[in-house]
């Protein structure tokens, strides 16, 4: 097949390591071309002449990984007739009440265009809701697992926030609720748009900036991982941390294609602080008996070598244009699912 990803133009590829959407793109390019695919990256600012310059009709298929060139794209589809598809990266996409004034037209523009690869199944329950007539595929992100360190022994270090520091991860929210709980140690890594922010003087501090070597590398030095944020698609730190053993402290945002039923995975109501003290309490005790079972889930779970033949299977059945095959496995893996995954998981429902 020839297959063209369309990138938003803003970043540079080979993608820079906090860029997670470009090495999103850049393994989707490597995985299908190491199976003989001929895949072009797009990755030029949203002008006419720039898409008609690609000339997307002489693909199989286009996959567009940016809701904001939906406005462009959509309209040329709907008169050379390829073959478009959209996966959504937007942290806020099915979060209305945080949409800002423009992502309205934004949203509805990608409404037009034939066929989703939604990350998660409320990304594609909310198009759906919102009068979505086309194909919506559930591929979540992925990483190879065997890429990240990982060390059974207990963790030396307590928590972790890995992720930008901005208001939509919480960072400051938590340094003030740990401020009164000394034992609880937190540590944040991340590029800042709050370099005035460095913690609470205590407990919790801001270390810089990690590359992608170290946060393989270091990751698992730590016992949990916090994600609280108020809106997430689907989060790749996420992933990394369950390869790197580490058990999870998320929002009910951010635990998208988790099974929260698992020991390890602590969903937490923001707006209750105590729940929120006594979930890390409890994943930092109780992760060093949980480290290779927390491993081996990401292993059957979130490795590219699960994720990257479902998405095949997704991008064949959309150039066939029949919309039959759903990608093979269930959506939602929880164990007994993921060893059925040629079948239907009644839990789960149908995936199609």
């Amino acid at each position: 097949m020839k297959i063209l990803l369309v990138f938003h133009g803003g970043n540079p590829l080979p993608p820079e390591p906090w860029d997670s959407v470009g090495n999103i793109i850049w393994r989707q390019k490597a995985f299908l071309t190491e199976r003989g695919h001929s895949v072009t990256i797009h990755n030029q600012k949203g002008r006419i002449w720039n898409v008609l310059a690609a000339r997307p009709w002489e693909y199989d298929i286009v996959h567009i990984h940016d809701d904001g060139r939906c406005k462009l794209w959509a309209p040329i589809q709907q008169i050379f007739k390829f073959r478009l598809a959209l996966t959504s990266h937007f942290a806020y996409t099915i979060f209305r009440h945080l949409w800002h004034k423009k992502y309205p037209a934004t949203y509805f523009s990608t409404l037009k265009v034939p066929y989703h690869i939604a990350l998660s199944a409320e990304m594609r329950q909310f198009a759906y809701d919102n009068g979505y007539t086309g194909k919506v595929w559930v591929l979540p992100n992925a990483i190879y697992t065997e890429e990240v360190a990982f060390n059974p022994a207990p963790a030396p270090k307590q928590a972790i926030v890995l992720g930008r520091v901005y208001p939509r991860k919480k960072q400051r929210f938590l340094s003030d609720l740990l401020r009164s709980e000394e034992s609880i140690h937190l540590d944040l890594y991340g590029p800042t748009n709050e370099p005035d922010f460095l913690g609470n003087g205590k407990n919790v501090v801001y270390r810089g900036l990690w590359d992608r070597e170290q946060v393989r590398n270091n990751l698992t030095d730590y016992a949990v991982m916090i994600l609280i944020s108020d809106g997430e698609a689907h989060a790749v730190v996420i992933i990394e941390a369950l390869a790197a053993g580490l058990s999870l402290v998320v929002s009910a945002e951010a635990a998208h294609n988790l099974d929260t039923s698992l020991p390890w995975i602590h969903v937490v109501d923001r707006d209750d602080p105590e729940e929120i003290i006594a979930a890390l309490k409890e994943a930092i005790a109780e992760n060093a008996q949980h480290r290779a079972a927390i491993r081996a889930y990401c292993e059957r779970t979130f490795d590219w070598r699960v994720i990257g033949p479902r998405y095949l299977r997704i991008v064949e059945a959309i150039v066939r244009g029949d919309g039959s095959d759903d990608g093979g496995e269930p959506f939602l893996y929880t164990p007994e699912a993921v060893e059925n995954a040629a079948g239907r998981s009644p839990a789960m429902g149908n995936t199609s």
